[in-house]
């Protein structure tokens, strides 16, 4: 089937409409030189479409400007700092005070010479706009930045020497991951015997400063932890700082085993013992020492029993004494 199609369309604008499609308002944010002043919309969106490359005729042909790259380098290093920031606020009671204070320091300097430099931007910003001031004012300020203590490349170094640290948070993060327990500056170590007399405890203790053997009995520590089912249910597995909990208790890198409520093995090496280890004194079971306490004291019953029998002996025969002198005197 054929068909002709003819149509006609027409649109009326009136002079109101097109002078309403004519106003518009258009502002710039950001540092940008435009050719011309857009005067409609579609100009306006043009120049919209041509502002990446303003930009860069803005600054040299150097296209971001070196006070955004300079922000965008001071977040990051905000970002990483502030992460090392929480994890030692949250695990602050295990790790050495000094290293605490180091961090918290940093944190507050380095929040300070933010706050110090934008307001010292703005105000050269506000200057260089105003026409009172040259860019070149602005890249002088950025340069003399640098030389800050504590400025991002400063911060940034610092933060990088702080590997040790960064290391220690990841070892505890891994610790409580494993569901291992952290004794810290307030645990009395004693009281933490007595109240887990029933089990054997390994216990690692570290220090950071002792290099030459932290990595020995740190890898010797995972390779147990990997393995616990071998030492039983009963067992408890146990991580100390030397310089957070109490160097009285010991003052070198080493894992050692408690046993009811005392020192068992000072210095243990993987493989050396396990917890079903059958040639381990029957004394150092808790069974076999209730046995041994009871089997004394049944001695003791016994020991009093004689004694007394042989006091009531004495007595007999001291009565027997005295009756036989007192027949003589009369």
């Amino acid at each position: 089937m054929l068909c002709d199609v003819e149509g006609n369309l027409a649109v009326n604008i009136t002079d109101d409409m097109k002078e309403e499609l004519n106003k518009f308002s258009f502002e710039i944010f950001g540092d940008i030189l435009p050719t011309s002043v857009p005067t409609n919309l579609i100009e306006g969106i043009e120049m919209m479409k041509n502002a990446p490359s303003l930009v860069k005729d803005a600054n040299n042909g150097k296209g971001k400007l070196k006070c955004v790259e300079l922000f965008d380098n001071m977040n990051l290093i905000e970002q990483q700092l502030n992460d090392l920031f929480e994890d030692v606020k949250k695990l602050e009671p295990f790790i050495e005070s000094s290293k605490v204070k180091q961090i918290k320091l940093l944190h507050l300097n380095y929040s300070l010479y933010q706050t110090k430099l934008r307001n010292v931007l703005s105000d050269h910003l506000f200057l260089i706009r105003s026409g009172n001031e040259t860019t070149s004012k602005l890249d002088e300020v950025i340069f003399q930045t640098t030389n800050d203590p504590f400025s991002w490349e400063n911060v940034a170094i610092k933060i990088d020497q702080l590997s040790d640290l960064k290391k220690e948070i990841s070892f505890l993060k891994l610790m409580i991951k494993l569901n291992i327990t952290l004794l810290n500056k307030n645990n009395e170590f004693q009281q933490f015997l007595w109240e887990n007399f029933k089990n054997d405890i390994y216990i690692f203790f570290y220090d950071y400063n002792q290099t030459d053997s932290l990595n020995k009995y740190m890898n010797q520590f995972r390779r147990m932890i990997e393995r616990r089912e071998e030492y039983g249910a009963e067992v408890l597995f146990v991580a100390a700082n030397i310089d957070v909990f109490n160097k009285l208790i010991s003052n070198e890198t080493k894992i050692s085993l408690y046993r009811n409520g005392a020192c068992y093995m000072d210095h243990y090496e993987l493989g050396s013992h396990t917890h079903n280890d059958t040639n381990d004194p029957q004394e150092w079971s808790l069974f076999d020492i209730q046995n041994k306490l009871s089997g004394q004291i049944k001695e003791v019953s016994v020991l009093k029993t004689q004694l007394n029998n042989h006091e009531s002996t004495i007595n007999q025969q001291q009565s027997t004494i005295d009756q036989q002198k007192s027949t003589i005197t009369t």
